[in-house]
């Protein structure tokens, strides 16, 4: 078994599977290696000595002269978390009671969650043969290139796509939604060698945060704090294991790679709307008969009308007309930006940046293909868990 670095930093006391199908698991470290890789790797990373910019900013290790008693520290941050979570999981209790003596980052390295697949022996096989190269020539320097198809490739990006797509299912906070992934490693590296992470600096300050408090102050903590995500990834996963893999697996598969796709910081918004639209269409649309039908005015119209019927049912308080408009509104501006018409895109943008003026003075022209976003993203997780809860019926959609 290998690992990748999640965002999550909590003692669990045995494997939570993610995937049965796929061999994925959540888990903290078990062996002094895995323990000692992470901890050098974040123990590295963290170096106050750094300037904040190199790798986000960060709460001091412990109190000194110049940041004396009373301010937040990682050391009375682990305290905090001790007591306030300790109380409502006995195993964290008992885990800060046996580990009482570890320093700072060794502590938080035990408690890092990772996502664990099965490498079927290939890291062991890579390291053996680097053992065998260097017993043949010590002085030399080895690296090695690795084909997509390999096991220390494939799996680990096919664990992050998986990711990707139950933490948008995880995610409680509807206004909120972001295509984002619990797994902050984009793929398997060996985190032995030395690197300023800004996410897993943010991670630790994250965990500052929630660790001096254990209720949810907001939707979005359900898929920021392990405290109350671990449940929701149990159900969900268990959701997804459960779908039938003849027929379906491989749609879920092709929404959890586009989806992974743009968890890139750089994409486009406009490649968004685009990437985004092209999910609801593969999952609701067929191909219209190019002999009796306009193809995109045809494709638009199933968008259209299949996209609102799956919301309504997910929401009957819903306005039809006025989802419908939107629809046609957000397919409108995917065409104009696929067929490169930026004039209409453009004036589509100048439209709704004055009608967002009126009721927010500081509404920026950004914001309006931020939204069409916003809303995409929330279609996609309705049509998902309606996917979930009755394959039948969007796979009768599609077909008619």
């Amino acid at each position: 078994m290998n690992f990748l670095l999640t965002k999550y930093i909590y003692p669990i006391d045995a494997p939570i599977a993610i995937s049965k199908r796929n061999n994925f698991s959540l888990d903290n470290p078990r062996t002094e290696k895995e323990i000692d890789a992470i901890y050098n790797y974040i123990s590295k990373s963290y170096d106050v000595n750094h300037e904040y910019d190199m790798g986000g900013p960060r709460v001091p290790v412990e109190n000194t002269p110049e940041y004396p008693e009373g301010n937040v520290t990682l050391t009375n941050t682990l305290q905090l978390f001790k007591e306030n979570y300790g109380g409502k999981n006995r195993y964290i209790k008992s885990f800060f009671s046996k580990n009482s003596k570890d320093s700072v980052f060794k502590l938080i390295s035990k408690m890092w969650v990772i996502a664990r697949f099965d490498d079927k022996g290939s890291s062991k096989e890579l390291e053996d043969r680097f053992n065998q190269l260097r017993g043949e020539d010590p002085e030399a320097r080895f690296f090695t290139i690795l084909n997509d198809d390999h096991p220390l490739v494939s799996i680990p990006k096919k664990m992050i796509n998986f990711s990707t797509l139950l933490s948008l299912l995880i995610q409680k906070d509807l206004e909120g939604l972001e295509i984002n992934s619990f797994i902050i490693q984009k793929d398997f590296e060996r985190i032995e060698d030395f690197k300023i992470d800004r996410k897993v600096n943010n991670s630790i300050l994250e965990f500052v945060y929630f660790a001096h408090r254990n209720k949810v102050n907001h939707d979005s903590d359900y898929w920021s704090n392990f405290h109350f995500a671990k449940d929701l990834i149990v159900i969900e996963s268990q959701k997804l294991d459960s779908i039938d893999e003849e027929n379906h697996v491989k749609i879920l598969e092709s929404v959890s790679e586009i989806l992974a796709s743009l968890l890139d910081v750089f994409v486009d918004q406009k490649l968004q709307v685009v990437t985004l639209t092209s999910i609801l269409e593969m999952m609701l649309t067929h191909n219209p008969d190019y002999n009796r039908f306009n193809v995109e005015d045809s494709i638009s119209k199933q968008f259209k009308l299949k996209t609102s019927l799956v919301l309504y049912l997910y929401d009957p308080l819903i306005s039809l007309d006025e989802t419908h408009k939107r629809l046609g509104e957000i397919y409108s501006q995917r065409s104009s930006i696929a067929h490169g018409n930026f004039s209409a895109l453009e004036k589509y943008i100048q439209k709704k940046y004055r009608e967002g003026l009126k009721d927010n003075p500081e509404y920026e022209k950004c914001f309006v293909i931020e939204e069409v976003n916003q809303d995409l993203i929330l279609y996609i997780k309705v049509v998902i868990e309606k996917f979930l809860e009755d394959p039948g019926l969007i796979k009768y959609l599609k077909k008619n």
